[in-house]
């Protein structure tokens, strides 16, 4: 009951909502309880434990303080129903280990709560080593009478991670209790943290693959937090160690849940603490915009939770069948006939033919065409192409690219083209592109089009499948990626000669013409580095000069931005004020929302001195 295909859910992923809905016929809204159990890894006096733990074991906010348990329930009712609107609950004995301590005291603890109210469920908290055969089997009998899950504070597979944080028992243990609790019956979150020190993207995924081999029920996520008058607090501040930022998280835990079998659902993608106790990481992003961003970003790179995990098993089964030549890996675990099978929705894309005789597409989501009305392929070569002097340079060497904002393909294309033509020199080109949905429904489209199309979208399929185009003076990669994190992760050890900056407009991609995001640029630059845009305005000169480059004086809003890495002079009275994305991760929404209130306050200071100025000449007269 509660465990439906993956055909069923709308999104990327089983959300938590989505779960009790089906599950339940409404959402549950979970009421926090601390029965005081203490926790076997702590001391008498409550020293000691996780490094990650504090010492209220987690305990929910809205109940801090009080012992009474009818307090409890009142309190943190009262918190859901005014927050959420909440109208139905569950009980979650969550603060340190539920099952710790005499038995006999937990079944007349949980006996007096179900007499006293009425909940649907209940979520007993608790550790692998908490677990004896008499727990299991209480646990069984409640099961019985109430709708029961276990979440266990796994945290990972990895023995040296245990031993690292203290958490007191190794991973045997944690796969003796999910195995055990499944075996009579009973529902097993698993409760996992990445980002743990030590861990890399690798044990983490090697941690996704395990647990997806297990029988659970859920799987709760959480992020590392590193949370004042912890050890790990007193570690970190001595020799600060590295954390994940908000969009590698992002893409960590998108990762994560490809592994995860699609009928499991997802309970949870990020934790949240309070800022006065958090000491890092300190992000921008709040819970409720992580999981906003992580069902974005795993739509428009179109992957699903699960989709790993089948790849692998059709992927076994073909190598096992003596096919293993046969099998080759594809973004999102597509098939080769994938791009035949997408529905595109008109309303959101249509083609349209520009000046230029090329195709163009309209998205109604920026109310623009991807290109001016001179058309894809002129842009390419009268902007991209010229203004870098590509023809001139490619006849003495070779020439590394990134293409950043792929959209469909034309100035990767038109490069590609271009040295075939010369045969002089070789080009290596990575270009970015956050939408691989938008290139799925472009190949989609072109495969009814016209005979004269075929050998273009013969090329956006292979890059569409995952393949490189290559041919002999040239190679082009498409990394499917939010530019700012496969600048940060991906392609951090790499030098461009030349950067192809091709967002729709700086509002509408105001994420790739911050400040913060030029200075990211610098780091995969030399000297003689160039960067083009086709897009030009004062704002974009102004994040790139505070950034530190010279921005070429022929630059309009005609030809486009040309800029070189150079130190000049800034006067800020003649910049204008410049799009901020500090921590590399808000959306273009809301870094123009964040200028725009910064011009405004400017404004505002600007007309009380000109108000101050008129009083004071008044004043004189």
């Amino acid at each position: 009951m509660g465990l439906i295909s993956e055909q069923t859910y709308a999104g990327p992923f089983y959300t938590h909502k989505e779960f009790m809905v089906h599950r339940y016929g409404h959402a549950l809204y979970k009421i926090p309880l601390n029965f005081s159990k203490g926790c076997p890894n702590r001391s008498k006096d409550g020293k000691g434990g996780c490094t990650f733990c504090p010492e209220n074991g987690n305990e929910a906010p809205q109940i801090a303080q009080l012992q009474n348990i009818q307090e409890q329930v009142a309190a943190a009712q009262d918190f859901a129903r005014k927050r959420y609107g909440a109208q139905h609950f569950c009980a979650y004995i969550q603060a340190y280990t539920a099952t710790f301590g005499p038995l006999v005291e937990l079944k007349t603890q949980v006996l007096n709560l179900f007499d006293e109210f009425q909940f649907e469920s209940l979520h007993i908290g608790t550790r692998p080593d908490c677990l004896p055969e008499k727990v299991i089997n209480y646990l069984e009998e409640l099961n019985h009478k109430i709708d029961l899950w276990v979440e266990l504070g796994v945290q990972t597979i990895h023995d040296k991670t245990l031993t690292r944080v203290n958490r007191g028992h190794n991973w045997q243990r944690s796969e003796q209790a999910i195995r055990a609790l499944h075996e009579k019956g009973v529902n097993v979150i698993a409760h996992v943290i990445l980002g743990l020190p030590g861990e890399s993207w690798q044990d983490m995924m090697c941690t996704a693959r395990k647990l997806a081999s297990l029988p659970l029920s859920g799987i709760k996520i959480h992020n590392l937090h590193i949370l004042n008058q912890t050890e790990l607090a007193d570690e970190y501040i001595k020799e600060p160690f590295y954390l994940m930022g908000e969009l590698e998280y992002i893409q960590c835990v998108a990762e994560f849940l490809r592994y995860i079998p699609a009928h499991i659902p997802v309970m949870r993608v990020s934790t949240d603490s309070s800022w006065d106790e958090l000491i890092a990481p300190r992000w921008t992003l709040r819970k409720g915009q992580i999981l906003s961003r992580l069902i974005s970003t795993m739509s428009k790179q179109e992957v699903r939770q699960g989709d790993l995990a089948l790849q692998e098993s059709t992927d076994a089964k073909k190598a096992s069948k003596g096919n293993a030549a046969d099998v080759v890996g594809v973004p999102g675990g597509c098939t080769a006939d994938r791009v035949k099978v997408i529905s595109v929705s008109a309303a959101d894309m249509q083609f349209v033919k520009a000046g230029d005789g090329s195709l163009s597409l309209y998205n109604n989501e920026y109310k623009s065409y991807l290109h001016g009305v001179c058309g894809g392929q002129t842009q390419a070569r009268e902007v991209y192409l010229k203004r870098s002097d590509l023809g001139n340079i490619i006849k003495s060497r070779d020439v590394r690219i990134l293409d950043i904002g792929f959209g469909m393909g034309y100035n990767s294309i038109e490069t590609l083209n271009l040295v075939e033509r010369a045969q002089a020199s070789q080009v290596a080109i990575d270009a970015i592109e956050h939408d691989r949905n938008q290139l799925g429904q472009l190949c989609s489209l072109l495969s009814s089009e016209s005979e004269s199309v075929q050998e273009y979208f013969a090329v956006l399929e292979d890059l569409y499948l995952g393949r490189k185009v290559k041919s002999h003076y040239g190679v082009l990669d498409v990394h499917f990626f939010d530019a700012r994190y496969a600048l940060k992760h991906l392609l951090k050890n790499k030098k461009y000669d030349l950067i192809f900056l091709d967002g729709y407009n700086d509002i509408a991609n105001a994420e790739l013409y911050s400040l913060e995001f030029f200075v990211l640029l610098k780091t995969v630059m030399h000297p003689e580095s160039q960067l083009i845009s086709a897009q030009y305005s004062l704002r974009i000169v102004a994040a790139m000069t505070y950034a530190g480059f010279r921005v070429d004086s022929a630059s309009d809003i005609k030809t486009g931005t040309r800029a070189s890495l150079a130190s000049v002079a800034i006067n800020e009275d003649d910049l204008e004020i410049p799009y901020r994305d500090q921590n590399l991760c808000l959306s273009r929404k809301e870094i123009v929302r964040a200028r725009d209130e910064e011009q405004l306050k400017g404004k505002e200071i600007a007309r009380a001195k000109a108000e101050d100025q008129v009083k004071a000449q008044t004043k004189g007269i």
